[in-house]
């Protein structure tokens, strides 16, 4: 979303440009480089990882055992040396330890805060860290999807009940097809796979749970699938996957409500849907945010009722820089937007702690984490952090 970092995208269409990088592009690597595929607005851009891990991925640094409120940031700079997980503590702002990383990061908190999972490096580990701890205790091999240039929103989500982690899945390459896939891990045993479920066309898919529901939105397809996840850890489709099919707007984000039969879906131009997940028909309830705007389509937080999310939008003519300036608020129940709060600099991701009602901007470009009272609706300080470029935070519960 950072001009500085995501300008290179091209602005419209779908450019698929496969890159055969040298061995030893990342730390570690001596196997065949993966098949990296580079794809345009529609999706942010992915790459297959598998093999080896890398050499500087380890250890805590100077941990401090996380207190609810606290963040786990991912800090990337965008290159295979310097990526880290910062654990700041932001009602003092001090960082309170260091994770260091490979390349490409991606990270997602158990539900019980007591695991985090990390996958970095060309080669597809992902390590399971004791967040008391800071410390690895152990790995595994998945072919994680990984978004090159700073992922905005974790392609892994761990189950309600901490027992299953399901991560978006990538194989193949040119001259084969690209085949994207759910997997599912059994945490309470080694991380053993338990299957693999094939999502045709999905490419980047943002994870979500729904009550005791997985729901999955494929950004290439423009689709949404519902899942039921059985005691060990199986998965079967609740419903057809629903074709969203925003004709002349790209869908931006989709949020679950409730019960996962219905769903808010915002287009990049700020329209606001209700689509009903169950009879596959749209409800005429729709709002259109003027025309001077639009919406990025990252990962936006929602309170945990539901009813208030909280959309990052910037100028249109902005648009082709990804950056974001403002915040604006939908509510579900009243089906509009109810305010705006303007940020001191452009911003790359949200998060919010719904204990306190403070939202996290997240700018990677100003490298701060700006510190937003959503009661107030303004923004009320920030926290530096000169030698790093977050990315994405989470909230220890």
């Amino acid at each position: 979303m950072e001009g500085n970092d995501r300008s290179r995208r091209p602005a419209r269409g779908r450019i698929c440009c496969f890159l055969y990088l040298l061995a030893g592009f990342f730390a570690g690597s001596l196997t065949i480089p993966a098949a990296f595929a580079l794809e345009a607005n529609d999706q942010p851009h992915i790459a297959r990882t598998d093999g080896a891990r890398s050499k500087i991925t380890g250890n805590a640094q100077g941990w401090t055992p996380p207190q609810s409120g606290w963040l786990y940031v991912l800090d990337d700079d965008g290159s295979r040396d310097h990526s880290q997980v910062l654990l700041i503590n932001p009602f003092e702002g001090r960082t309170m330890g260091a994770i260091p990383l490979g390349a490409g990061p991606d990270m997602v908190l158990s539900p019980d805060g007591h695991h985090l999972y990390i996958a970095s490096g060309a080669q597809g580990h992902t390590d399971v860290i004791n967040t008391e701890t800071g410390k690895v205790e152990s790995t595994f091999i998945t072919n994680r999807l990984a978004q090159l240039g700073g992922a905005a929103f974790s392609s892994m989500i761990v189950s309600p009940n901490s027992r299953w982690l399901f991560v978006m899945e990538m194989t193949g390459g040119p001259p084969l097809p690209v085949n994207y896939a759910l997997a599912t891990y059994d945490t309470y045993h080694d991380n053993e796979l338990v299957e693999k479920t094939a999502i045709p066309d999905c490419g980047v898919g943002r994870l979500a749970w729904v009550g005791e529901k997985l729901a999955l939105h494929c950004y290439r397809s423009d689709s949404v699938t519902i899942f039921n996840v059985d005691a060990i850890g199986k998965t079967t489709r609740a419903k057809s996957p629903l074709a969203l099919n925003r004709q002349t707007q790209k869908t931006a984000n989709v949020f679950f409500l409730g019960d996962s039969e219905g769903a808010a879906v915002f287009t990049d131009s700020g329209a606001v849907t209700h689509v009903s997940l169950s009879s596959q028909e749209d409800v005429p309830k729709t709002v259109q945010l003027t025309s001077e705007h639009w919406v990025n389509a990252e990962n936006w937080p929602q309170s945990s009722d539901g009813r208030t999310i909280y959309i990052a939008t910037g100028p249109k003519e902005a648009k082709h820089t990804e950056s974001s300036n403002e915040i604006l608020i939908f509510d579900t129940i009243l089906w509009s937007y109810t305010g705006a709060i303007s940020t001191s600099v452009p911003f790359f991701s949200l998060t919010l702690n719904n204990d306190t009602g403070v939202l996290y901007a997240i700018s990677a470009s100003e490298r701060k984490i700006l510190i937003i009272d959503t009661a107030k609706r303004v923004e009320v300080g920030a926290i530096t952090l000169p030698a790093a470029k977050p990315r994405i935070a989470i909230v220890a519960p």
